[in-house]
């Protein structure tokens, strides 16, 4: 306890963040506002009285409720009337002005950026607006830079989460940035009005001078080492192919390409070493001791230059915040605690962005530095009073990598699912050839380029050939398929488990004797057990024990996708959703593996192919290639587009078990199912009708489990629900329908639907989508025969649970309490 007093700092940083998490995971002004003043009397009336004792435990406890109040204001704003989130009803397009805000980033043919909206104009009537907004446009298209003035037509969007358990919250994602509407600019409407007015020097400005190196460094080269470069220097990782982007990923070294504290803790550390160098070359600096003051002063200056042309990302910020604390300890001849120091740059960030401790970049920073500092707190003082060498060297960057492995394991586990064994021996080799040479260089012409031009792009230019260097010796490392092991998502309650088990070990080995210390650490083991062993048996009987059949037909947009959880762990996956391209979005990478990844699922057993269409086939490449797939069924209809080859080329490489209509059985028997496959006919590909396409060609499944049964249909229309009516017959019949072709005006017949009979649909279609699905007509037919309808549009993935003899339908957003808005369409 007198050490929490002596770093006071660590539990309200602890009770600040908390306070926030329980604030937004809990909104509501009304309840925290009261009891943040309650606490507030309180607390003033043990301060009054001097109640030190009640004093203590309040402080922390008032730093809860701030942070919960605090969130409230940036997960439900209260926005003017002239706001632009007001005009995202409605089908009409808008033509927008605004001011650009950010830097744009380029990736994948598009070009994104924040926009201050100034206009919105429909026909004939003029809006003054204000606030941010996310912009889409393509390419080609693009011209300006922060400040300058743009206009572009297009429909306005708020941003939307998909409805996923476990999903990455884009919805919080863009309200941390102030952002409640997004645009994607239609083709050919972008222009550009005005150039902002730069006035005088350029490099007064850091978003214009950030922008400047980045057009200059373009200029220099488009390839694997200018893309580093701009990385390294300003952030700009836009440029990074995604392939090598994994590269760096399967060798633990990520943290290369994003800056971080480490970049600026090298640029400070040369900085200060350099200028006390200098100063104790002067004898007035020398004699006053003033060496260490004097370098404190240029290295804050250069570390907050570097923070902001690099983008201030929530690391750099944390270690600016941590590097000025050290500075300013130096300046006062002052010791510094740097548990202490890591946890006020954490409540300072806190406090000022309450929204930062969700992201990825604050949790792995902070997580990354606390284990370091911890790990070093707890070596042998013999070791560290021990001589310098290389030795020692080698020893203590592998040590700090162990470190930060894991620190950091399990966010890796939550955000990445997957552990490079490889990083302390990549770190060891990378940091020194990245963060000591090619960082170093390319600040150099960085800062030299407004007074020394020509002296500065030379200097990019050889860090360029170095980098390009660099990069293939990071392909060539990355080679191995070793380097590694995927695991599945860790959840707050086991993150919880192995912190306290880590803690408890390292207390336990670092401390001698029977001390308080080694009791404590003995009762974190004891509880980490307990609770890890109760853990792994729920997980064993959720997986491969209990009995019954859940089908989840998941969220992935404009496409179709359903999980089925089979009775006594077997995994089926019924397509798997696609956007067009997956370079841009790739449904299986950020939606599908996640919910597997959250489930312990790293075995699929049967994935099936309705059809080859990339609304239903794209999402599935991702899992075909990280995934173990046992088998894989497909209707057997080769069509040359890039995904479906990509899917038979993984099939060939990891020699998954392919089945066609050709080879199946038209029943199986599999994990107490039984599985039809009514459609399509054996000599569907030798019919010349003109009416089988894609769609009509779909596998069409009937799973039976007891007297529950599931129909799955794939993109079926009107012919090809006919001739399925007419050979299957009453074998169609099934209480709960997957709605064909999302529900299509082309499909759900009154035939079919007769044949069918079911109890509930289930119709998988994206939030408004240009489609209009599904059809209003459709959504007629199925409410007048009295069905269950279910949207994954509007509440997200449904699932539904069965014993054998009943079912139970439960939806995502339902489930959390989420309210569910109507398309525009309905």
């Amino acid at each position: 306890m007198n050490r929490l007093f002596q770093r006071p700092l660590i539990p309200l940083a602890a009770a600040l963040i908390f306070g926030i998490a329980a604030g937004e995971a809990h909104p509501g002004y009304g309840f925290w506002g009261w009891a943040l003043g309650i606490g507030a009397i309180l607390f003033l009336l043990s301060l009054i009285l001097r109640y030190k004792k009640v004093l203590l435990p309040f402080l922390p406890l008032l730093f809860f409720l701030y942070g919960a109040f605090s969130i409230q204001g940036w997960i439900d704003p209260s926005l003017p009337e002239d706001h632009i989130k007001t005009f995202t009803s409605g089908e009409h397009k808008w033509l927008i002005t605004g001011t650009i805000l950010t830097p744009p980033y380029t990736a994948f043919g598009k070009v994104r950026f924040e926009l201050m909206a100034q206009t919105a104009t429909a026909g004939s009537l003029l809006h003054r607006v204000s606030g941010k907004m996310w912009v889409t446009v393509s390419a080609d298209e693009f011209k300006g830079e922060p400040g300058d003035t743009v206009s572009f037509v297009g429909r306005l969007r708020r941003p939307r989460n998909f409805g996923n358990p476990g999903a990455f919250d884009y919805e919080r994602h863009m309200a941390s940035k102030g952002i409640w509407v997004t645009a994607n600019a239609t083709k050919g409407s972008f222009r550009h009005l005005s150039s902002r007015d730069k006035g005088g020097f350029y490099a007064a400005d850091p978003v214009l001078f950030r922008q400047k190196i980045i057009a200059q460094i373009r200029e220099l080269g488009a390839g694997d080492g200018a893309a580093l470069l701009r990385a390294l220097v300003v952030g700009d990782r836009s440029g990074i192919s995604p392939e090598l982007r994994h590269d760096f990923a399967k060798l633990g070294i990520s943290h290369l390409i994003a800056i971080s504290g480490l970049h600026v803790g090298i640029v400070g550390g040369a900085v200060f070493f350099l200028f006390r160098w200098l100063l104790s070359r002067f004898r007035f600096f020398l004699w006053r001791a003033w060496t260490r003051k004097g370098a404190a002063v240029p290295t804050f200056l250069m570390i907050l230059a570097y923070a902001m042309i690099s983008g201030m990302f929530p690391s750099t910020r944390r270690a600016v915040i941590m590097i000025a604390i050290f500075l300013l300890a130096v300046w006062a001849e002052r010791e510094q605690d740097s548990f202490n120091t890591l946890a006020a740059a954490a409540l300072a960030m806190a406090l000022y962005h309450p929204l930062v401790i969700f992201s990825l970049s604050f949790q792995l920073s902070f997580a990354a530095v606390g284990a370091i500092l911890y790990g070093f707190s707890r070596r042998s003082a013999s070791y560290a009073q021990g001589p310098r060498n290389i030795r020692s060297w080698i020893y203590e960057s592998l040590f700090i990598s162990c470190c930060a492995l894991l620190g950091t394991l399990p966010l890796a586990s939550m955000y990445f699912n997957y552990i490079p064994l490889i990083s302390p021996l990549s770190n060891l080799i990378f940091i020194p050839i990245v963060g000591f040479i090619a960082v170093p260089v390319g600040l150099t012409g960085v800062f030299l380029y407004p007074i020394l031009p020509d002296i500065a792009v030379l200097l990019m230019r050889l860090d360029i050939l170095y980098l390009d260097m660099v990069a293939e010796l990071v392909r060539i490392c990355a080679h191995p398929s070793f380097l590694g092991v995927g695991i599945i998502s860790m959840n707050i309650f086991e993150t919880i488990i192995y912190y306290l088990l880590i803690f408890g070990l390292v207390e336990w080995f670092s401390t001698d004797g029977r001390t308080r210390k080694r009791k404590l650490a003995g009762i974190c083991i004891a509880i980490g057990v307990v609770a890890g062993s109760a853990d792994l048996y729920y997980w064993i009987d959720e997986r491969f024990l209990r009995e019954d059949l859940r089908v989840t037909v998941i969220d992935v947009g404009q496409g179709n996708a359903a999980l089925l959880e089979l009775p006594k762990g077997g995994v089926m996956l019924i397509d798997g959703g696609g956007f067009y391209d997956n370079d841009i979005f790739d449904v299986g990478e950020r939606i599908i593996a996640p919910l597997l990844w959250q489930n312990k699922i790293m075995t699929v057993d049967k994935i099936v192919l309705s059809h080859p269409n990339s609304d239903h086939l794209n999402g599935l490449l991702f899992i075909a290639e990280n995934f173990a797939v046992k088998e894989i069924w497909t209707n057997g209809e080769a069509v040359d587009i890039k995904g479906y080859k990509e899917l038979l080329s993984i099939i060939r490489e990891r020699k998954i078990p392919h089945k066609t209509i050709e080879t199946l059985p038209r029943t199986l028997h599999f994990n107490d199912l039984k599985v039809d496959i009514l459609y399509p006919p054996d000599d569907f590909l030798s019919q010349e009708d003109r009416w089988r396409d894609e769609n009509n060609n779909s596998l069409v499944i009937r799973i039976v489990f007891g007297s529950v049964s599931f129909l799955f249909t794939g993109d079926i229309e009107e012919e090809a629900e006919a001739e399925l009516a007419e050979i299957a017959g009453k074998e169609l019949k099934s209480m709960v329908l997957v709605a064909p072709h999302h529900g299509s005006r082309t499909s759900s017949t009154n035939a079919f639907l007769d044949a069918v009979d079911p109890e509930a649909v289930l119709i998988s279609a994206g939030w408004n989508n240009q489609f209009r699905l599904p059809h209003p007509s459709v959504l007629d037919r199925y409410r007048k025969r009295g069905y269950r309808i279910f949207r994954t549009d509007i509440q997200g993935a449904v699932r539904v649970t069965t014993d054998g003899e009943d079912f139970r339908i439960i939806t995502h957003r339902k489930a959390r309490g989420i309210s569910v808005d109507m398309p525009r369409h309905e």
